[in-house]
């Protein structure tokens, strides 16, 4: 019974100093990071230019916040990041019948009623999130520089339209669908990135630190084309089409405020 006793004592002091020791290692070994960066596309989401221009331009403009955590070695950690991406609008507000895929090439058709369309044509603010590892070196007593690299993703919201074409000088129609996403039975995108980062940290306060960063990012999935044109009379599928759109890679600068 005083073994049970004494073994009991042993753990619970064992476990009070574990808790202390962790609870420590976390205030001096924790801290938060406020970002503002700007992202540029080396290509567009599309190769093809007038489906290329329904789509956000390729340009992010980011406002996140990041816990960095040191693990148990103290030059080694991980971060996790969630923020704000803003988009600026597509190029083509609206549907246009030049721009896009036809029942049958060489036939002239002309609109006759839009039924439905979504997704956003002006500028959008997107969310984002990531994690990932991080290394932390000492330049000198003020600077410090910190490799990362993580995965994150995107929110984007798809495109799509629902419209009726009529085949000029005939009584042809067709209901045809037009959408910009990844899958086409999504209702929303999320688009998986793997990022680089190079940070920068000058003291200049105590506690604080002014930062400078550059990162690179690469688009694991991409946004997608897809068309279908069905003739209304005898429900038959007349044509589909599907373009792939490109994985994007992006470069981009942050500025920002550490908390260290």
């Amino acid at each position: 019974m005083n073994k049970t006793i004494l073994c009991i004592t042993i753990a619970m002091m064992a476990i009070q100093s574990l808790s202390a020791q962790v609870e420590n290692r976390h205030a001096k070994g924790a801290w938060i990071d406020l970002q503002i960066g700007q992202h540029i596309g080396f290509n567009n989401w599309i190769s093809v230019d007038n489906l290329s221009e329904a789509l956000p331009s390729a340009s992010i403009t980011e406002l996140r916040a990041v816990a960095n955590i040191y693990l148990s070695n103290p030059q080694f950690g991980m971060y996790i990041d969630a923020g704000v991406g803003i988009m600026p609008g597509a190029s083509m507000k609206s549907f246009d019948i030049n721009r896009m895929p036809m029942p049958n090439s060489g036939t002239q058709y002309y609109l006759r009623e839009i039924i439905s369309e979504s997704g956003r044509s002006s500028t959008s603010a997107n969310f984002k999130i990531g994690a990932g590892l991080f290394a932390d070196f000492r330049a000198n007593e003020k600077l410090d520089v910190s490799p990362y690299l993580g995965v994150g993703g995107i929110v984007m919201p798809d495109r799509s339209y629902e419209v009726r074409l009529k085949e000029q000088g005939s009584n042809m129609e067709y209901r045809s669908t037009y959408e910009w996403s990844r899958n086409p039975t999504s209702d929303g995108v999320m688009l998986g990135y793997l990022t680089l980062r190079l940070n920068f940290r000058y003291k200049i306060w105590p506690k604080s630190s002014l930062l400078l960063g550059l990162e690179y990012s690469y688009f694991f999935d991409t946004l997608n084309f897809y068309s279908s044109h069905t003739n209304v009379f005898n429900g038959n599928i007349q044509r589909r089409t599907e373009t792939k759109g490109d994985n994007m890679s992006m470069l981009g600068i942050t500025v920002g405020v550490s908390f260290r």
